[in-house]
């Protein structure tokens, strides 16, 4: 009954939450709710299973909407107001019923509690009754004690008053009658006073003790008594209480069987109407998910319908407006590059045609002036010489005096005019200046020819774009709500489709007819014949060459002809005549000076001082008129600042404030036109020396020109460096050069204004920081961290390229990032992924690179590039490929230059210690039948950690390689070389090599004679082919020994073959030595391990012994070559045991007894044989018996 009590409670807890059964504010059911716009609650779980998680669009319909759905949903929502109806019965029979059982609980806790406290009472009250006959005796024995303690203490001081009485007397006795017997009565009276005083106290004390003891003993007599009566009186109370108790649970009981048999038919019928409302709502659900099937196929059927005809029409539209703006945009600035750039092409060649002609004509006029200006100049000369000689004597008498007089009056008065002159010429200059330059001027902007140059505006998405003409949704579902379901789909991704499409592919189709319209009208434009500008071209380049020749060309032949007739005078011509005439009337003036000037200084300075002032005010008036006529007439110009600004690439990047290399950049200048006319033959030159021509500078402006020149910044500037603009603007004065020139930085040339401008060159965009999320293994993902920094002053829109690239051997990117939309200050991504392959790519440097990129053109570069390696799980590989052991974490570039030195890495296989757990399965088992080439970084980064694999490797060599050759004697200092077998050995065409092996019989772990020598980075790989023969298994070594020798080959050897017998002697030289060090370390001189010498001979799989197997045999030209090597492998072990001292001078006496033993028997195989079939032979061999032993002696 309770457990189906509970499981009412259980489903009714269900209702109200909303489970299958009701979900609050959900598909009608309580708490349901609508929503504008057709976005409707529905009867849904929660959030995770909404339909509309999956919907594309805003739903126009309800799934409740179904029409079969209806029906069932009334039927349902009918049998779960009746469950939740007898849900509510039962719920509140439940409560009663839990009130009951919760006071008869507590009255069962009650009961139980008296009757415990009862019990535990009674316990306590038998304990006290037991205790009470001790207590009454030990109080009684308290009492008798006490008497007795009384009477002894009345006894004490009896004796004691008696004692002091006779000590009185005797005193008294004595003082009267003084005598030694007297004296020593008297102390020995008070001793006896003394002691029975001390007897008195303690039998005082005693008493008091007993006394209290006494007391004590009958107060807890009485306590005990006072505790068994309370304890009495305590029960009879708590047992009336448990009476009454016990009467009121009866009565809680019966109330509850009365519940129960209440609450036992609604749990029937609610049974009933849970399986129908179980049924019924399964069939809801049933329905409810069928709807939204259909509704979801429709839906998706539509979004793709509607993608496919929005992809259409965002083409199209892409397409119409795209070549509508392109061909609008190009066509403008097309004719206004092209008709600037047709315009400088005719002053261009208007330009080459006036240089030649004003070459022509300085080649002409020069030589025909320079002659006759030469010529008369050199006549000149000779008429000053003689004329001066005759004019001297006539100055002598003349009227000098009153001709000063005359003269210093009119001078006098001229000088007043020139003072004059020159004053008020100042005065009435500096007024005229006054009035033009510091009235206000009008502020104005102008536009030169590259004014919004590369403007490329792409035309945004229409906002009134309505359905365009591939709109057909044609839903052909079944259903009503499908088909709103397909609508709505449709719709969505029609539209979004439409504008994706439309951004995606507007660039495009407007860039493509911006740059073919453009062409075409700069063609058009930038072909034609301009008159004016090529006439202009030609005055200037005419004037320029004449210039620039005729000089040169005039002083060359007036120079000639000068020295000639200065020489050789034609005395009959003009300038002889007249040069004679004037040099006589010069030295006349001479003389005739010398009287005049005494009285021209008196009378001048007083005509002087009587006009001065009339004069001032008349060239004041007069320069103040012609000054003003230049403004009136003339333009004058100042230059106030000039701006280069970025205009981009293809315009890309422009007006962003940074000046990339290769971008494009325009100048703007600020120019004052103080005068009354517009300023209309300026022109700029740049400091790549291409001129362009300003528009005109209005009279009396402040004028601001944009875009009147176009340069660049070369390509190939380096990033960092400064590039210098150098803006000259150039005007020829048509008016007095002192005021219309006045700004001039130099007004003979008309040069207006040089103005530079240093421009740091860098990228707007910048890369950093790229990373991978995680080390690079082999056959993983992983992905790629960047960040992206905007240096600029303005914002970047994208879409914004980011092109990741590797030198890997294979394609490693499998993605790249996704383009930046937004770019305004620093952006993060980790979005790129990577995954290696190819096997050519692990352990290998690997370089990552990235630029940033928009339309082609490159914002920025990374600022440092990723270097990596891939690492990989060791891979074993068939036949000879040596096992690189590094820790690529601490040793990685001597890894690559290994790798590097054996071929690249398909050559080799690598065991990586920094991949422990993906390596583990080889770490922990061991390598079988490999070359090890141990790359160490000289501090035990292998060499330690490697022990234990080694310990475990078989058939296997181990080659230690580091710069310092250091790391085989780290590891020597390992338990797994413990009392390895070392000693120097000498190998053709490798010389001496210390070997190392290590030991199994002494070695905890290690499970063959591993041989190990020490290699450099710069030699290793001269010890790849000896190391394949060391780690020959003994019978398939002294097998190859046999097919590979014969009587020719054995006495001339090559490298390959002499050093394959040398291995086999080294390693059967190492397994001995071993022997020998176990058995020396297994005990003392008289207990060493006999079993462990005789190995020599018992262990089967020692070189030894597989020699003398392989020779036991008769004596062939097929078995040759092994008998051969067995007569220098028996020599090696006899001179290795006596002569060799690394080896011989540690053997001991048993194994070297063993050792001669397999030596004898080895020799007995071979030799009688040897010598009586190959006679000449065994001869030759024993005169070489040390051919291929590896040491000398």
């Amino acid at each position: 009954m309770k457990t189906q009590i509970l499981a009412v409670f259980a489903l009714a807890a269900t209702l109200s939450t909303g489970s299958a059964f009701a979900h609050k504010g959900h598909g009608g059911g309580p708490g349901h709710t609508h929503h504008g716009g057709g976005n409707h609650h529905d009867d849904i779980f929660n959030n995770k299973n909404d339909w509309r998680n999956d919907y594309i669009g805003k739903p126009s319909f309800r799934i409740s909407d179904d029409e079969k759905l209806q029906v069932i949903r009334r039927k349902w929502k009918t049998l779960k107001a009746e469950v939740e109806r007898l849900n509510q019965q039962i719920a509140t029979k439940q409560t009663g019923l839990e009130k009951l059982q919760k006071d008869r609980k507590k009255l069962n806790k009650e009961i139980s509690t008296l009757e415990s406290q009862i019990v535990s009472a009674l316990e306590k009250k038998n304990q006290l009754q037991a205790q009470l006959p001790a207590l009454k005796t030990a109080a009684t024995n308290a009492k008798t004690a006490a008497a007795a303690a009384a009477q002894g203490e009345a006894q004490a001081k009896k004796k004691l008053d008696q004692a002091t009485a006779k000590l009185n007397q005797a005193q008294t006795n004595c003082t009267a009658t003084p005598t030694p017997e007297c004296q020593a009565k008297v102390e020995q009276l008070k001793k006896r006073v003394s002691n029975l005083t001390v007897q008195h106290t303690a039998a005082k004390k005693a008493a008091a003790d007993t006394k209290a003891a006494s007391v004590a003993a009958n107060k807890k007599v009485n306590q005990t008594n006072k505790k068994i009566a309370d304890i009495t009186a305590a029960n009879v109370t708590r047992t009336q209480q448990v009476t009454t108790k016990k009467t009121e649970r009866t009565a809680v009981m019966n109330k509850i069987q009365a519940a129960n048999n209440e609450l036992k038919p609604l749990l029937g019928r609610q049974k009933i109407k849970t399986a129908e409302f179980k049924k019924v709502d399964q069939a809801r659900m049933a329905r409810r998910q069928d709807v939204i099937t259909r509704v979801l196929r429709a839906n998706q059927r539509g979004a793709r319908l509607g993608r496919e005809s929005g992809q259409r029409e965002g083409l199209e539209l892409a397409q119409s407006r795209g070549r509508r703006f392109g061909d609008q945009d190009g066509y403008r600035d097309g004719q206004l590059v092209g008709t600037r750039d047709g315009q400088q092409a005719s002053y261009d060649s208007g330009h080459r045609q006036g240089d030649v002609d004003g070459a022509a004509r300085a080649r002409a006029e020069g030589e025909s002036n320079g002659t006759a200006e030469g010529t008369r100049q050199g006549n000149v000369d000779a008429g000053n010489r003689e004329g001066s000689a005759a004019g001297t004597a006539r100055a002598q008498a003349s009227d000098a005096a009153s001709v000063g007089q005359r003269q210093g009056e009119s001078d006098g008065f001229q000088r007043a005019v020139n003072t004059g002159n020159r004053n008020g010429t100042a005065t009435g200059e500096a007024q005229a200046i006054k009035k033009y330059e510091t009235n206000d001027l009008k502020v104005e902007d102008g536009f030169g020819p590259f004014a919004g140059s590369f403007g490329q505006e792409i035309p945004a998405f229409p906002r009134d774009f309505r359905e365009g003409r591939h709109w057909n949704p044609r839903p052909q579902a079944p259903s009503r709500l499908a088909r709103l379901a397909h609508l709505d789909g449709y719709e969505v991704r029609y539209f979004q489709a439409t504008r994706l499409t439309y951004d995606r592919e507007i660039e495009r189709y407007y860039v493509g007819y911006y740059d073919q319209s453009y062409r075409n009208a700069y063609e058009d434009f930038s072909s034609r014949d301009y008159p004016t500008y090529r006439q202009d071209g030609y005055r200037t380049g005419e004037g320029r060459a004449f210039s620039r020749d005729y000089p040169g060309i005039y002083d060359r032949f007036f120079n000639q002809y000068r020295d000639q007739f200065s020489n050789n005078p034609n005395r009959s011509s003009d300038a002889f005549r007249s040069t004679y005439s004037s040099a006589e009337s010069s030295a006349y003036a001479r003389v005739y000076e010398q009287i005049r000037r005494a009285s021209y200084d008196q009378h001048e300075e007083a005509t002087f001082a009587s006009n001065i002032a009339e004069q001032t005010e008349i060239y004041r008036a007069k320069r103040f008129a012609s000054v003003s006529s230049v403004y009136e007439n003339h333009s004058v110009l100042k230059f106030v600042a000039s701006q280069i600004v970025d205009g981009g690439i293809n315009g890309v990047a422009k007006q962003d404030g940074i000046f990339q290399p290769g971008e494009t950049t325009l100048n703007n200048v600020k120019l004052v036109n103080f005068g009354k006319k517009s300023a209309e033959n300026v022109t700029v030159r740049l400091e790549n020396g291409k001129s362009f021509k300003l528009p005109a500078v209005n009279a009396r402006t402040k004028t601001t020109l944009t875009g009147v020149a176009k340069g660049v910044i070369p390509p190939q500037s380096r990033i960092g460096s400064t590039f210098k603009s150098r803006l000259t603007l150039i005007q020829p004065l048509t008016a007095e050069k002192k005021i219309q020139g006045r700004h001039f930085i130099d007004a003979n040339s008309g040069v207006l204004a040089a103005d530079t401008k240093n421009v740091g060159v860098q990228f707007p965009l910048s890369l950093s920081g790229l990373t991978s999320t995680s080390q690079l293994l082999i056959n993983q993902k992983n992905k790629m961290n960047i960040t992206v920094h905007n240096s600029s002053k303005r914002a970047y829109s994208g879409p914004i390229d980011i092109k990741l690239t590797s030198n890997a051997t294979s394609n490693v990117i499998s993605r790249g990032f996704d383009p930046v939309q937004k770019l305004s200050t620093t952006a993060k991504l980790n979005d790129a992924e990577i995954m290696v392959t190819d096997e050519r790519d692990v352990y290998t440097p690997v370089t990552f690179t990235a630029t940033i990129s928009k339309n082609g053109v490159v914002l920025g570069k990374l600022n440092k590039v990723f270097n990596t390696i891939v690492k990989a799980p060791y891979s074993e590989k068939r036949g000879s490929i040596p096992v690189v052991v590094v820790d690529a974490d601490k040793n990685a570039r001597d890894l690559l230059d290994v790798i590097a030195l054996l071929g690249g890495v398909s050559k080799v296989s690598v065991l990586d210690l920094s991949l422990n757990s993906l390596n583990a399965s080889a770490l922990n088992n061991g390598l079988k039948g490999k070359t090890l080439l141990l790359v160490d970084d000289g501090r035990g980064s292998v060499a330690r950690p490697f022990e234990a694999t080694l310990k475990k490797s078989t058939q296997s060599v181990a080659i230690f390689v580091d710069h310092n050759r250091e790391s085989l004697k780290i590891a020597t200092s390992t338990g797994a070389f413990k009392d390895a077998a070392k000693f120097p050995v000498q190998v053709t065409d490798l010389g001496v090599i210390n070997m190392v092996f290590t030991n199994p019989l002494r070695a905890s772990g290690v499970k063959s004679n591993l041989p190990a020598l020490q290699a450099s980075m710069q030699n290793f790989v001269n010890y790849l082919s000896f190391a394949e023969l060391l780690k020959l298994e003994a019978g398939a070594h002294a097998e190859k020994i046999k097919t590979s020798f014969n009587r020719s080959a054995y006495f001339a050897p090559t490298k390959e073959l002499a050093q394959l017998a040398e291995a086999f002697n080294i390693k059967m030289l190492g397994e001995i030595v071993n022997i020998n060090i176990a058995y020396d370390k297994s005990g003392r001189v008289f207990n060493r391990d006999k079993n462990i010498a005789k190995r020599v001979y018992k262990d089967k799989t020692l070189h030894n012994n597989k020699l003398l197997a392989a020779t036991n045999m008769s004596v062939s030209e097929a078995s040759l070559g092994i008998h051969l090597f067995a007569v220098n492998a028996v020599y090696t072990l006899d001179k290795a045991m006596n002569s060799y001292k690394p080896i011989s001078k540690d053997f001991m006496g048993k194994v070297e007894g063993y050792v001669d033993d397999v030596r004898d028997d080895i020799e007995d195989n071979f030799k009688k044989r040897l010598k009586k079939k190959f006679r000449s032979v065994y001869d030759k061999v024993y005169d070489n018996e040390g051919k291929f032993t590896p040491f000398k002696l």
